[in-house]
């Protein structure tokens, strides 16, 4: 367990989860959705709570999800990889998101849950442009440092 995870208690902990940048849904090892993240309908537009009780299969079928490079469900392909898969996936946003699905086991290798993670692609790419700036006027100014201590 977490170090110290036992000292929050769950209502303050879903909150802290609701407002990260990262959307977070768990299915149970049935493949039921049992619980999203507020995050997750901020980057797909989608709100998470009209999956819960769903199975996946079922929500694979949305059409207010696209899947851009996969055929078959990713709750399948994590669970038979028995590691993290991506994919891409396109919502209603327009934007891009990652999708990092886990299966989660417990120490006997029972399948407990798979942990779907989404990061909004196009956010993430706007990041990189503002630290590639970065680092381009970093790289300028060591480079006329480097001129004046000459």
């Amino acid at each position: 367990m977490a170090l110290g995870i036992e000292n929050i208690p769950i209502e303050m902990l879903a909150h802290i989860l609701d407002n990260v940048g990262v959307g977070i849904v768990i299915d149970n090892a049935a493949g039921e959705v049992i619980w999203g993240n507020e995050a997750h309908a901020r980057i797909t537009g989608v709100d998470v709570r009209k999956y819960i009780g769903r199975s996946v299969w079922e929500v694979r079928n949305d059409p207010d999800i696209e899947y851009i490079s996969l055929t078959g469900s990713l709750f399948e392909a994590a669970v038979r990889a028995g590691k993290s898969v991506h994919n891409v996936l396109k919502y209603k946003t327009a934007d891009r998101i990652i999708n990092t699905t886990t299966p989660i086991y417990s120490e006997d290798g029972v399948l407990e849950y798979v942990v779907c993670t989404l990061i909004n692609f196009s956010q993430a790419n706007e990041v990189q442009q503002v630290l590639a700036s970065a680092f381009a006027k970093i790289d300028a100014l060591e480079g006329r440092l480097a001129e004046m201590q000459s």
